[in-house]
């Protein structure tokens, strides 16, 4: 299947490269539209990836649209979509309700997933909210899309403010204790170059 994206930020990017990086989509099948030209231009040529001049091109040219942009913007976005037929929001604190209440076209499949930056090294996790109208084709094209980054959950949707507590956010607070260790380290006297390294090590292990 061909994938689209709307918005070119940091998790399309690390979806993008980890699904190409380990094979499971080709560049040639990855479709990017953003208002920002400087960044869809910068990602596309750099992974080789279709760029899209509008969001309506992007509909057309897919079988998927995934919907990554921040949450500020996710209404401008829903509400336009008009020629796709099946849309993965992973856009943080949008309920498949509050989606549903924007697009104006009612026949349009949603599927909401909180995925987490790890997916750019293969070990992310993906939570896909449940109920959903993806058909099964479609679903499963997403299960192998995600499955293959990381691991999927699948969980009822009522849980997610507790799913993007615990794997949306949960690298950063990992990011922050990594480097507070650190700087532990270098106050009892450990090399600023040493310390974040035994820090990080000892968590990765």
């Amino acid at each position: 299947m061909r994938i689209g994206f709307i918005g070119a930020g940091n998790m399309t990017s690390a979806i993008t490269k980890g699904a190409v990086d380990l094979g499971i989509l080709s560049s040639k099948d990855i479709y990017i539209y953003d208002r920002n030209d400087y960044k869809t231009r910068e990602l596309c040529e750099k992974y080789g990836f279709n760029i899209c001049r509008s969001q309506g091109e992007a509909e057309i040219k897919t079988d998927i649209l995934v919907v990554a942009v921040k949450p500020a913007n996710a209404k401008d976005v829903f509400s336009g979509i008009s020629k796709a037929k099946a849309v993965i929001s992973i856009v943080a604190g949008y309920s498949y309700a509050d989606i549903k209440g924007c697009v104006l076209k009612k026949d349009i499949r949603f599927l909401r997933i909180m995925p987490n930056t790890p997916l750019a090294v293969g070990e992310g996790l993906s939570a896909f909210a449940l109920p959903t109208d993806f058909t099964e084709e479609e679903l499963n094209e997403a299960r192998r899309i995600f499955g293959a980054l990381g691991k999927v959950e699948e969980i009822d949707e009522k849980y997610f403010s507790a799913v993007t507590a615990v794997s949306g956010s949960g690298p950063a607070y990992v990011y922050m204790f990594i480097e507070a260790l650190a700087d532990a380290g270098v106050k009892h006297g450990l090399k600023r170059d040493v310390a974040p390294t035994l820090a990080a090590q000892t968590v990765y292990g």
